[in-house]
């Protein structure tokens, strides 16, 4: 009996070691897999933050370009639609009608043309040979030229029936989404009539900015945007040349790139810069995370992540100027995976 209470013992302690280094093992294969950058030290131009609008670059309202009754509906409010989109047809059965007759006048036209023509060359050919009188081969010439015209009529009057069948087609001028339907099918629309409201999917962002600011901004610039806590990357397009005498603001407008989850009259905090740079800590803008209206970088710490707050200083592109006591240049910062991790998390870096 003793002797199975030692193997028994010498068992355990020989597995034991054996098992610490599987689970330690195990520990690290799930620990998450982050990329990492250098912190440098460098200077940027700081940003003030300030409340802005987003709004729609364009929006216009589509008409009906013919009178008549609606027979199809293709969009309704809130449907995205691609440029050239047919948003509702004009009922044109009449139109139709009038088309077939005017192709057949074309057609008849053309046969009275060709005869005409060979009533010339045989009019012609016998003026040669003195034939006939001058009188009868003018009378062919003129005959001939009066169909020719008749024919051009009878096409231009096709044409602009055509034309006039593809303005039964209400079509959406521009990719956007429908604000408003003014129809619906069996509804009667004259010349002019509304029919739909559509905005652009570009969006613009409006800031109205300090004379201070304004001054130290060129067209083309760099901005951030943050909209329900997210950042944007926008570029000033426009500095209005009007203000509001009360308070001294400026309209300045951004181009931003797209997002689903934009809606116009959105309310964003814009982050202009406004002065000249100053020596701060750069890092790729990557690594700086927003919680809780606060920010911070997380550092490598042996085989764990450490979270650090941070100020932001400024954005340049890709880069963000950042201080904080707890950072110095040459640490490494989290920039890929650091959207799921807290601080004392294992990570693993990618190679």
């Amino acid at each position: 009996m003793r002797k199975v209470k030692v193997n028994a013992l010498a068992l355990l302690i020989v597995t034991l070691p054996v098992l610490f280094c599987a689970t330690a093992g195990a520990q690290q294969r799930q620990a998450p897999l982050v990329s990492v950058a250098v912190v440098n030290s460098g200077e940027i131009a700081p940003s003030q933050d300030y409340i802005c609008t987003i709004n729609y670059y364009a929006t216009t309202t589509v008409a009906a370009e013919r009178s008549g009754r609606i027979d199809l509906i293709n969009a309704d409010e809130g449907s995205d639609v691609a440029n050239g989109k047919t948003l509702a047809t004009i009922n044109a059965d009449a139109l139709s009608q009038n088309i077939s007759a005017a192709k057949s006048r074309v057609s008849q036209q053309k046969a009275v043309v060709a005869r005409s023509l060979r009533t010339f060359v045989r009019s012609k050919a016998l003026y040669a040979e003195n034939g006939i009188s001058e009188q009868a081969y003018q009378n062919s010439v003129t005959d001939l030229e009066i169909q020719k015209h008749l024919y051009d009529e009878a096409k231009a009057n096709l044409a602009l029936l055509e034309v006039d069948m593809k303005r039964s087609r209400v079509v959406a001028p521009f990719d956007g989404v429908i604000l408003k339907k003014y129809v619906n099918k069996g509804s009667w629309v004259s010349v002019g009539s509304p029919a739909f409201d559509i905005a652009s999917r570009q969006m613009e962002v409006v800031v109205n900015a300090p004379q201070s600011v304004v001054n130290s901004i060129r067209l083309g610039d760099s901005a951030n945007v943050k909209v329900n806590g997210k950042l944007h990357s926008a570029k000033v397009r426009a500095i209005v040349p009007s203000g509001n005498a009360s308070v001294r603001t400026f309209p300045v407008k951004l181009d931003i790139p797209y997002d689903s989850a934009f809606m116009n009259g959105m309310d964003c905090t814009a982050m202009l810069s406004a002065s000249t740079n100053v020596a701060s800590l750069v890092v790729p803008r990557d690594a700086v995370v927003s919680r809780a209206g606060l920010n911070y970088v997380f550092i490598v710490d042996g085989d764990k992540a450490k979270q650090v707050s941070i100020s932001v200083i400024g954005y340049s592109g890709t880069q963000a100027g950042i201080s904080s006591d707890e950072l110095k240049a040459g640490m490494r910062v989290i920039t890929r995976g650091n959207e799921t991790i807290v601080g004392g998390t294992p990570v693993r870096i990618a190679q």
